[in-house]
């Protein structure tokens, strides 16, 4: 049984457009989880591997797997910023600028790999998102709603 939706004739539709390097986002409009998805699906499908060629399981480890070291490199930043403001040691990064661009490209990853494993299960993450927020939302008695 396969979980996803059926993105070949999205693949199929810009194979063309990817070729002429059409495919891009631009850089200076706010990304969209319809955007990502539609990018991150092909992508996917075109240079690494079919979408359902992967588990759920699978890709949910790779996104756990993201978020390990998004949190290895916080606990390096600690070392950095905290109580003890140990510096110079082997696993050290050399500033606080450095570490947060990395943790920033692992976030970025995590997100990716979520996205990637929502298409799988053929989860509207951008509706996802803004349900849970919501619920949370009302949950809380705020009256901020996405």
């Amino acid at each position: 049984m396969t979980l996803c939706t059926d993105y070949a004739h999205v693949l199929q539709g810009l194979r063309t457009v990817c070729a002429c390097g059409l495919m891009r986002i631009d850089p200076n409009a706010p990304l969209s989880f319809t955007s990502l998805r539609t990018a991150n699906v092909v992508r996917c499908e075109d240079v690494f591997h079919p979408l359902d060629s992967w588990s759920p399981t699978d890709w949910a480890c790779a996104m756990a797997g993201e978020v390990g070291e998004a949190c290895n490199l916080v606990k390096k930043l600690r070392r950095l910023t905290g109580p003890t403001m140990e510096s110079g040691g082997a696993n050290t990064p050399d500033s606080t600028v450095d570490i947060v661009d990395q943790i920033g490209k692992e976030l970025a990853d995590t997100i990716i790999y979520a996205d990637l494993l929502a298409a799988r299960l053929g989860i509207d993450l951008g509706q996802a998102v803004r349900d849970k927020f919501n619920i949370v939302s009302e949950r809380v008695g705020s009256a901020i709603k996405l």
